[in-house]
């Protein structure tokens, strides 16, 4: 990225960033992972709707019309840190990691 638009991505992310609440910053994790709208409801212990009303709201925040879009942008502003990301996956799926340590 050229510094202009890194600079410009980072107060972006910046501002952005204060708008997440605590549990929008986890949704936004665990759809990071790649995990579906059911399996962070169960995993978070919150109705489906819940999830969906927080996904919602945190793309419309971030200016994000899909998943991938979401995650992109997240990840490039720096709003999700990657080993955080794959720290929750291990978390929340080990079995994946034990079969490939075999």
């Amino acid at each position: 990225m050229t510094p202009t638009v890194t600079v410009h991505l980072h107060l972006w992310s910046s501002s952005r960033a204060r708008q997440l609440t605590e549990r929008e910053r986890v949704v936004l994790g665990l759809v990071a992972c790649g995990f579906d709208n059911d399996e962070i409801a169960r995993m978070e212990g919150v109705s489906l709707s819940t999830i969906r009303s927080q996904l919602h709201s945190v793309m419309g925040k971030l200016n994000c019309r899909n998943r991938t879009q979401l995650v992109m942008v997240a990840l490039l502003a720096g709003l999700i840190d990657v080993d955080a990301v794959v720290g929750q996956w291990k978390r929340h799926t080990p079995e994946m990691f034990e079969e490939a340590a075999i």
